[in-house]
């Protein structure tokens, strides 16, 4: 027996029969297909269900660092963490040395200290902004364990759109529900060390 796939085909085979609609009438393929991406973004965004790495250079004499996602983990430069601070303890921190050691996170940017006088290259952790479905066998990047409710969160929007409002609170409900309880148990829940955590 093969296992299931939680691909595009089939999360809105199954939304639509949480709606009752087996094929297109007043939800077209394409209306629910971007409900299935906001919900993704929802799961990503809610629980850093889609976590990434990548590198980033610096400017020299410049402190910040753009980056692109919802929020940074953690930050290395040359294998070695760079700690965790707060903008307010900018000058307030022991430096050995020149090069990076601490980092915090400012909007879309990291600032470093201290100021980089020269290029260096950072490995960033990332909590991502993950990728849409586009087709039929398309999966979506967020934990296998996430992908079965995300039909919860389609047919609540499309019960929405149909201004069938106690109906789609139930399902919204169900998938918040869900998302909590798979949160707990499945992402790593580390009070004050989520900076240690590495995903390679």
């Amino acid at each position: 027996m093969s296992a299931y796939v939680h691909n595009w085909t089939a999360i809105m085979a199954q939304a639509r029969a949480l709606i009752r609609e087996s094929s297109a009438s007043f939800w077209t393929d394409a209306l629910l297909l971007v409900y299935a991406n906001e919900g993704i973004k929802a799961i990503a965004w809610r629980v850093g269900g889609y976590r990434t790495f990548t590198t980033v250079t610096t400017t020299a004499l410049t402190r910040l660092v753009s980056f692109t996602g919802y929020k940074c983990l953690a930050v290395e430069y040359d294998e070695k963490a760079l700690i965790k601070i707060t903008p307010l303890q900018l000058g307030h921190v022991p430096l050995d040395g020149i090069y990076p050691q601490y980092w915090f996170e400012f909007g879309n940017y990291i600032g470093i200290e201290p100021v980089p006088p020269e290029v260096y290259t950072l490995t960033v952790y990332l909590a991502s902004i993950p990728t849409d479905m586009t087709t039929g066998a398309s999966v979506p990047s967020v934990p296998y364990a996430f992908c079965g409710m995300l039909t919860y969160y389609i047919a609540a929007r499309a019960l929405e759109q149909d201004r069938r409002f106690d109906a789609s609170a139930q399902l919204m409900d169900i998938f918040n529900n869900d998302l909590d309880f798979l949160s707990m148990a499945l992402l790593p829940n580390i009070p004050n060390g989520i900076e240690d955590v590495r995903f390679r």
